[in-house]
């Protein structure tokens, strides 16, 4: 569920699809960060996944989709239901991203897939409409619909 936050430094970007697969085979590829290249180009993330650990995420929404932003990570939950980490690009004052997938069983053999993030810190009224509600809007939808295709796809 979407938060409602009134802020000029916050914003969240929330986007959820449905995927015919069970849960437990959402979050084993959602969880795989090793091998996201083989199902998206939008996104990779390498260092230590496990709660507590430092991670670098590279996403492809600097320059309108077309390059790259570096981002140092902490993951802060990896289960079964949810997969929670911090971004910070420049300094958490500046930019700060709460990033959380959630993997919703809906019945035995679909799952609602929820990829969200609440963003905040002083840069957030200078990039929210062309960057965040734009850019990275599209970037979270392209990601899901990668996810979607993959798994629904038998992987």
């Amino acid at each position: 569920m979407p938060i409602n936050i009134k802020s000029v430094f916050i914003q969240e970007i929330y986007t959820e699809c449905d995927i015919d697969a069970p849960a437990r085979d959402v979050y084993a590829v959602i969880s795989d960060f090793a091998n996201y290249r083989i199902w998206t180009n939008e996104i990779s993330i390498s260092g230590d996944t496990q709660p507590g650990g430092k991670m670098d995420v590279h996403v492809k929404t600097a320059d309108n989709g077309n390059g790259w932003y570096h981002l140092k990570s902490k993951m802060e939950q990896n289960n079964e239901r949810v997969i929670a980490f911090s971004n910070v690009l420049y300094a958490p004052f500046l930019f700060l991203g709460k990033q959380r997938f959630e993997i919703i069983p809906i019945s035995e053999k679909r799952t609602r897939f929820i990829n969200a993030e609440v963003f905040s810190g002083f840069s957030i009224p200078f990039v929210r409409e062309k960057i965040l509600l734009i850019t990275t809007r599209r970037f979270k939808e392209n990601m899901n619909l990668a996810l979607k295709r993959f798994i629904d796809a038998g992987t």
